[in-house]
């Protein structure tokens, strides 16, 4: 499928393990389109304004109703958070996977179409960013937050330990 008007703007993007140039092809689609990225490390996609730091806290489609995409676009090989299996399991998500690696183009079984090349970022009209900006929103919140969804974050327990400490403490 080409990235166009037949993409949904509820498109989430998910990277796993691939190389350094899909990673900043993947960022550069993801900015085009206005999806929100949720990369491993491996997937070289954890940069710019699209790139969440906790999207995997963020998947409990009981906790966040409102971030369940229509589509998800896998890059590479995802293989670090269960909550990405999960995600990529359910049957009302449409799953597309984009994968140089043709022996790991479809892991979890799940993608109606395997590319063999991303998508190209099509068009440059406006989009609507109210999909982006409820992801960015949640992700912030999860990063500040002593917990989400019953997952504590590095920050959240920093924020705990501080708020405990006595008024000049070390």
């Amino acid at each position: 499928p080409e990235v166009a008007s037949d993409w949904p703007e509820r498109t989430l993007v998910v990277v796993g393990d691939a190389p350094a140039e899909w990673g900043r092809q993947t960022v550069r689609l993801a900015e085009a389109r206005g999806w929100p990225v949720l990369s491993e490390p491996s997937g070289n996609a954890r940069t710019g304004p699209h790139a969440l730091t906790l999207g995997h806290v963020l998947l409990d489609p009981e906790s966040f109703p409102q971030l369940r995409p229509e589509r998800v676009l896998v890059v590479g090989r995802p293989t670090l958070d269960r909550r990405v299996a999960v995600l990529l399991a359910d049957p009302a998500i449409e799953v597309v996977v984009a994968t140089p690696h043709v022996r790991w183009a479809d892991t979890s079984r799940s993608a109606g179409t395997v590319l063999g090349a991303l998508p190209e970022p099509g068009d440059h009209r406006p989009v609507d960013r109210s999909w982006l900006d409820a992801w960015r929103a949640a992700d912030a919140d999860a990063v500040w937050s002593s917990g989400v969804a019953g997952t504590w974050t590095n920050a959240g327990v920093a924020a705990a330990i501080h708020a405990a400490l006595a008024p000049g403490s070390l």
